[in-house]
């Protein structure tokens, strides 16, 4: 039987690994890098990278039932999502709800977030407007994934097709 390599070295042309990692239906290896996700090939250990739309800390990841990778980026309040053909777009979510702002408190926020590098908004940080997806689950069988809120402490359903937001 062909014999599998027990290293799989990342190339030093991408970014690091780190944070969470999950498996598509023909066993390739996904995981989150501080700039998007990487796929490798567990039978050959070649690597592909997929910078993110929006740059942010990522955090987790879940591959949906038509195999498309979805990484959260919770200080950015983003998931990039990377269909089977490689191409990387993005779900934003929208700023919380029954929270008292005005339009200098959305000025203020689009200013942190969007002013600042990938490495300033990381996982932990954000402003009070912010949702912060971090953890999630796609339905195997089924056309939804769902996000865990953590600064918005709720849940929010994805429509994979469409990417309708159901919070």
């Amino acid at each position: 039987h062909d014999a599998l390599p027990i290293w799989f070295p990342r190339p030093d042309n991408m970014p690091r690994v780190g944070g969470t990692d999950c498996l598509d239906s023909k066993g390739n290896l996904w995981a989150t890098t501080d700039e998007g996700s990487v796929k490798m090939n567990v039978t050959t250990g070649k690597y592909t990278y997929y910078k993110a739309v929006t740059l942010g800390a990522t955090y987790g990841c879940a591959v949906d039932s038509e195999d498309k990778m979805w990484v959260t980026e919770p200080g950015v309040d983003r998931l990039q999502v990377v269909d089977t053909a490689g191409k990387v777009s993005e779900v934003a979510l929208p700023a919380r709800k029954g929270i008292p702002s005005n339009d200098k408190d959305r000025e203020l926020t689009t200013k942190v977030l969007f002013g600042a590098t990938a490495h300033d908004v990381g996982a932990n940080t954000s402003t009070p407007l912010q949702e912060g997806p971090r953890r999630l689950g796609a339905d195997p069988k089924g056309n939804y994934v769902w996000v865990a809120e953590f600064f918005g402490d709720q849940l929010a359903r994805i429509d994979i097709h469409t990417k309708q937001i159901k919070e």
